[in-house]
């Protein structure tokens, strides 16, 4: 159980790192791309919606939609993340509660939609994409939840 919690703590360390910060945002460029760009393609029927990395799965309707929402808001916890430091997370427990519930679905999105990439009959490139942004993903909710909390810091 210690040596979980120091590894947390470790990652909380890296993750506020500010070099840090900027390779992450540099991965997690193109697949915030995708993810926000395809629903708006999607709604506006642009014929060769099909031909893009992550296109919608046909016939899924309603599923791909609650994937996609889940998606957006991964990466806006994500991105919130990268932008805030671990300062003020510490010092807003509202936006910090956001940020790990964000990333925590994020996660879980990330890893339906690269199993469902993994296993469509035809392979595309997204999947790199996908794997990068899960990778980023995980490592910065294990940022998140080794904070250190303001709460239990000063306790007798």
């Amino acid at each position: 159980m210690t040596s979980t919690k120091i590894a947390l703590y470790r990652a909380s360390v890296l993750a506020d790192n500010v070099g840090v910060r900027l390779c992450l945002a540099a991965v997690l460029v193109m697949p915030s791309a995708l993810v926000f760009l395809l629903p708006a393609l999607a709604l506006l029927g642009s014929p060769g919606d099909s031909l893009l990395a992550g296109a919608p799965i046909s016939g899924s309707g309603g599923s791909w939609a609650l994937l996609s929402l889940a998606l957006g808001v991964g990466f806006a916890g994500a991105w919130l993340r990268i932008v805030c430091g671990g300062r003020s997370l510490v010092r807003r427990p509202a936006m910090r509660m956001f940020v790990v519930g964000a990333l925590a679905v994020g996660s879980a999105a990330l890893a339906i939609d690269l199993a469902v990439q993994l296993a469509s009959p035809t392979p595309d490139d997204a999947g790199w994409l996908l794997f990068a942004a899960l990778l980023v993903s995980v490592f910065l909710l294990a940022g998140t939840l080794g904070q250190p909390r303001m709460d239990r810091l000063h306790r007798a």
